[in-house]
Formats: structure tokens, C-alpha cells, sequence
């Protein structure tokens, strides 16, 4: 693990216990968009903050994606659910 790694998932941890995840969402993104890879991990901080962030459909994509990760996952096809029916509210 890089400096810069763990520097990153300490700003994100910190943003999700003050639940700024709105914050958190931009760090993980700007990550991802400077050639991370979309890991599990990632993906599941990234989908829980736009989830508790009240960005349901962005949520579902990413559970969407995490379940072509890992089919039998059923946390993901739960979370995956509840976030397309609190889209449609």
C-alpha cells in the first residue's frame, strides 16, 4: 500500500464517519478517473456514498457493475434493489 493510497482511504473513511458523502464521492471519482482501477473496493465505498448521498440511480449502476463482479453476492442484489425502488420514489 502506497502513501498516497492510504492518505486517500483515510479522507475517504473520515468523509463517510462525518457522513460528508458527498465529499467522499468526489475523491473516490477524481481517483478513479486518474487511472485507478474500478476494484471492488472502490466500488462498493462509491455505491454506498451516492446511495447514503440520496443519488439512487447512480447507486444502482454501480451495484449493477458490482454484481458483474460478484453474481452471488446477494448484499449487492439487495442494496442493488433498494436503491432502483428508491429511484423510482
Amino acid at each position: 500500500m502506497t502513501l498516497r493510497h492510504h492518505t486517500i482511504t483515510s479522507k475517504v473513511y473520515s468523509c463517510i464517519r462525518d457522513c460528508n458523502y458527498r465529499n467522499a464521492i468526489e475523491i473516490l471519482q477524481s481517483n478513479l478517473e486518474d487511472g485507478a482501477p474500478r476494484s471492488r473496493p472502490v466500488l462498493s465505498l462509491l455505491a454506498y456514498c451516492s446511495y447514503h448521498d440520496e443519488d439512487y440511480l447512480q447507486s444502482s449502476e454501480i451495484y449493477e457493475e458490482l454484481l458483474e463482479m460478484c453474481p452471488s453476492s446477494e448484499q449487492y442484489q439487495l442494496y442493488h434493489v433498494q436503491s432502483l425502488v428508491n429511484a423510482e420514489s
